[in-house]
């Protein structure tokens, strides 16, 4: 039997390393399916099979041509599959319910699936129909004119490709199927999957990360971070309303204006002028700033730490500092609720003891 873990990210890597722990599950029959994106280093002494699944870009002009095939997407998934598992049973182990993970689970040689932590989502109660439909938040809800033909033709395109209108219809989001009595749910805080019996919860012991032979670089005790997020394109947060929200928290954690150095760690594609923005206000507020390298695995850096502070807004990253012990601080709570921001409501569990920890 196969166990078969699909990641994209570090989260969901180490995740996957906690689980294989906790359920000592023999390296040999491991495969880690990664997002052609997010290539993990793997500890020496985790003798597993890494695979990558590859996007549709960089192909040749014939395998390019062949995407137009009918039920191209179908038939090449499938043969993956089979490919990395030698046509074995297997166990699946998703972090979202995305295209190629619904044809993963749905396989013949599927036997059971199982989901792995995978960030702040996991977190929140499914209570409303955005939620629910959260990986389709750009489209409307009914077609009428020509500006949804884009939209048409995507759906019509995913169907010709092998993806049926029953597919389709599963949510992408994992706490929905959390809820299925076979599934299991592995995640590090109890916290996660507000709406799933504990006896479907396994726990993984943050502290797991620092004893995979995952090295991280030393912060001392008592070391400061900030913490960046995509929140302004997410929600389409105007870039001043951020500014005030940012200068607000930083008037609470350091009203005296003292010298201290913050480590900043940029989600990656934030816009220029809101990594200009919070360099300019952390600096403003009597921070010196380094800035960290994108490779840095926090999750890491905070399991193998003490009594950091970890401010931010809304990354998931301040939920894992949270977890590993570390004081937080957010600016969420002075983002106007105009916004739609659904951590309010939908998160409660960690709202209160992780973004509005002021």
């Amino acid at each position: 039997m196969k166990h078969i873990f699909t990641i994209h990210s570090h989260i969901t890597f180490l995740a996957a390393l906690g689980t294989i722990k906790l359920e000592n599950i023999k390296p040999k029959s491991v495969i880690i399916l990664c997002n052609a994106n997010y290539k993990p280093t793997l500890p020496e002494k985790l003798k597993v099979k890494l695979c990558y699944n590859t996007s549709e870009s960089g192909l040749t002009l014939l395998e390019k041509l062949a995407v137009f095939l009918p039920f191209s997407y179908s038939i090449k998934t499938k043969r993956f599959i089979k490919d990395i598992s030698n046509d074995e049973n297997y166990i699946a182990y998703i972090d979202l319910m995305s295209s190629f993970n619904k044809f993963l689970v749905l396989n013949e040689k599927c036997r059971s699936f199982n989901i792995i932590e995978e960030g702040i989502v996991n977190y929140g109660k499914f209570i409303d129909f955005n939620l629910l439909t959260a990986d389709l938040k750009k489209q409307d809800w009914v077609w009428f004119n020509r500006s949804h033909f884009k939209d048409l033709f995507k759906a019509m395109f995913r169907l010709y490709r092998g993806r049926s209108l029953k597919m389709q219809k599963l949510p992408i989001h994992p706490n929905i199927y959390s809820q299925f009595p076979n599934v299991n749910s592995y995640c590090f805080s109890e916290l996660a999957f507000p709406q799933t019996s504990i006896k479907n919860k396994r726990i993984l012991n943050f502290k797991i990360l620092s004893e995979n032979g995952l090295q991280s670089a030393y912060f001392p005790e008592h070391s400061w971070f900030w913490i960046g997020d995509l929140l302004c394109k997410q929600y389409g947060i105007e870039i001043d309303i951020l500014k005030i929200a940012i200068e607000k928290i930083l008037k609470k954690i350091n009203p005296k204006k003292e010298t201290r150095i913050i480590y900043l760690k940029f989600r990656g594609s934030e816009p220029r002028n809101e990594k200009k923005i919070t360099l300019h206000l952390l600096e403003k507020y009597g921070f010196k700033v380094e800035i960290l390298s994108s490779s840095t695995i926090l999750e890491i850096v905070f399991a193998n730490g003490l009594n950091f502070h970890v401010c931010g807004i809304a990354s998931s990253l301040l939920i894992y500092a949270f977890n590993a012990g570390h004081k937080t601080y957010s600016a969420l709570p002075y983002i106007p609720d105009e916004y739609g921001i659904s951590v309010y409501k939908s998160y409660p569990s960690i709202y209160k003891k992780v973004y509005a920890n002021l």
